[in-house]
């Protein structure tokens, strides 16, 4: 009896000390701005001078530069965006800088992928970038709570560790382990890759995939309640759609059905909506050899163009000008003046 005591006290203590060790690298890693997305510390810096809030995923982290919308429409913005950041991430995220700044305007990136279910492989990824952002331990375990997931809480803790080992290694080894670039306010850069399809390919990718138009209640209501906020707040807010490359547009058949459902929703909530991968000049502005990085985001090359034209149709819709000239009305209209056309009618 007095063996298994010990025994049993012995092994108390060691998980409790593997338990101590997990969570001290893990807590060094979500305070060590080791990762780029890090950007906590950075926004508390920047508190109480952030007045034009860029709210989405991916998207939009990759595709406007805060840089460039301050200096071109005399703001002062912040991309709080992230890779696979769900709508409940950006609620969170969007309650915490509004109370802290003086926002006027907000613009929300709504893609394909923002009001579905996300794809149980994501979830991890997601929660991982996420955590960090949150303002303190107790929101984050807040958020653990409300989402849990034995395995990809499991999962996510292995990855912070194994995070956290190697930042404290360069840590002690003098190298470099602050990843977060303060002057690029949460833009996101990305080199250019051809995204073009030759006619082999695109017969075979030619709606081989649909976008996923089963959007959930609960996300529907997260979005609503966001755009409630501002229209209370007396905020400006615009719900907007990156572009995204040619090759994505053909590859996923629902366009339409998403524009519509999408444009219903911001009616309802009667906030204005503008799907820039509608643009007339989209194929002359965004090149698919080098605007791009994968089919679903811009470069940095590609970003560059889109928030030069991103800030001339926004000035425009605020000095009260008609800008539905500049746009198709649907993308099967602007399908037909695709590149890919061509190609299609030569099958």
């Amino acid at each position: 009896m007095h063996n298994f005591r010990k025994v049993l006290l012995v092994s108390i203590v060691f998980v409790l000390i593997c338990a101590g060790m997990a969570f001290l690298l893990a807590e060094a890693y979500i305070r060590s701005e080791f990762a780029y997305d890090e950007d906590l510390k950075l926004r508390r810096q920047l508190a109480g001078e952030i007045d034009y809030i860029c709210l989405g995923a991916s998207h939009i982290q990759q595709g406007l530069i805060p840089t460039e919308l301050d200096q071109t429409l005399g703001v002062n913005s912040y991309i709080l965006a992230d890779g696979w950041q769900s709508i409940f991430i950006s609620k969170i995220l969007f309650d915490t800088e509004i109370n802290r700044n003086p926002v006027k305007e907000v613009v929300i990136d709504v893609t394909c992928d923002t009001l579905n279910p996300t794809e149980k492989k994501y979830t991890m990824e997601r929660d991982m970038y996420a955590l960090p952002r949150l303002e303190n331990d107790l929101e984050r375990l807040s958020y653990i709570c409300s989402n849990f997931n034995l395995r990809d809480e499991k999962d996510i803790l292995i990855r912070y560790m194994q995070q956290g080992t190697k930042y404290l290694v360069k840590k002690v080894l003098g190298a470099k382990t602050d990843y977060v670039v303060y002057e690029k306010k949460g833009f996101r850069d990305k080199a250019s890759e051809d995204m073009r399809y030759n006619a082999a390919v695109l017969k075979e990718k030619l709606n081989s995939d649909k976008v996923n138009n089963d959007w959930t209640q609960e996300n529907i209501d997260c979005l609503s309640e966001i755009i409630q906020t501002c229209h209370e707040r007396n905020i400006k807010v615009t719900v907007v759609v990156i572009p995204v490359s040619q090759a994505r547009i053909w590859r996923l058949d629902g366009w339409d059905t998403f524009l519509r459902q999408l444009q219903a929703f911001c009616d309802e909530n009667e906030c204005e909506m503008v799907d820039f991968n509608l643009l007339k000049d989209r194929f002359t502005l965004f090149s698919e050899e080098t605007a791009f990085n994968d089919q679903s985001h811009f470069s940095e090359e590609g970003a560059k163009v889109f928030t030069s034209v991103f800030c001339q149709i926004m000035k425009q819709r605020s000095e009260g000008e008609d800008i539905s000239d500049q746009f198709y009305d649907s993308y099967e209209e602007m399908k037909q003046h695709c590149m890919y056309a061509e190609m299609i009618s030569k099958k």
